[in-house]
């Protein structure tokens, strides 16, 4: 990344899996995990600053944007840069927190991961609910033949 910013905007597909109570009276079931078919999602930049538009899915029933920063989090001995991208979200007081997994030989952000985590039971939202989840963006790399 020879230590800019990276270039998140784009379009990329987004999956995540999570586990979650629905009540705080509900014990919660490692096994009862729910997955999200890949989904394009598109994500504007401007500088460390981002903003990214999910649509509904199985895991959140109305479309919604995601405000985001990119973080410099640590330096390695050869003077590299690593990043962390953090999302808040838009109906409940989750935070989504991902790292750059995968770099193109360009130095093109190819894939993010990360987690999401969302306390529950506490606030207005009816979204809000105990939530644990993993993620992955992966890059939608457009062809000469797409527009």
């Amino acid at each position: 990344m020879h230590n800019q910013i990276p270039n998140l905007a784009g379009l990329w597909e987004y999956q995540v899996s999570v586990i979650r109570r629905n009540s705080p009276y509900e014990t919660p079931d490692v096994d009862n995990v729910i997955v999200n078919q890949p989904e394009i999602i598109e994500i504007n930049q401007n500088g460390e600053f981002l903003v990214a538009t999910l649509p509904a899915s199985p895991t959140r029933p109305q479309p919604g944007f995601l405000l985001g920063t990119l973080t410099k989090t640590h330096t390695n001995a050869c003077g590299k840069f690593f990043w962390t991208l953090s999302f808040s979200d838009f109906d409940d007081n989750g935070v989504f927190t991902l790292t750059i997994s995968d770099v193109a030989c360009d130095e093109t952000v190819l894939e993010l991961s990360g987690h999401y985590a969302e306390p529950g039971f506490v606030g207005m939202s009816p979204t809000q609910l105990q939530t644990a989840g993993v993620i992955k963006l992966r890059r939608v790399l457009l062809t000469e033949n797409q527009n």
